[in-house]
């Protein structure tokens, strides 16, 4: 998972230029690990509840002339530099499905860390066929 932490911001300040870097590393280590919080704590059916919620936001916004921006696992198409797998990215859905990935202006350390990311997925895919 990488967080663009350069656009996160409360009330309108950056959140790197409000917060301590240690408290900060540690919120994106847990939201990096709260999927597997709630597994743990459900145990039974849990791993259905995050998917099928964005699922049905996924299709809410399908139809709609809704402007929303949605996070979706796509093939990448050179969108922030990475080719030839799918990566989750920002986009926006229509009818016949991605109608656009947004680009973010990210640092360059976030998009190195994307481009890693696209690298790992890339690898696991290639272990599957």
């Amino acid at each position: 998972m990488v967080i663009p932490l350069s656009l996160a911001t409360i009330n309108g300040q950056p959140l790197e230029q409000s917060l301590p870097a240690d408290r900060l590393s540690a919120l994106v280590e847990r939201a990096r690990d709260s999927g597997a919080e709630v597994v743990k704590l459900l145990q039974k059916g849990s791993a259905y509840f995050s998917p099928a919620e964005t699922a049905a936001a996924m299709v809410a916004s399908m139809p709609g002339t809704a402007d929303t921006i949605i996070a979706a696992c796509v093939q990448s198409g050179g969108a922030y530099g990475v080719l030839d797998t799918r990566i989750g990215l920002p986009v926006r859905l229509g009818a016949d499905g991605v109608k656009e990935i947004i680009k973010l202006r990210c640092r360059t350390d976030e998009h190195a860390a994307l481009a890693e990311a696209a690298q790992s997925i890339r690898k696991r895919i290639a272990e599957l066929e």
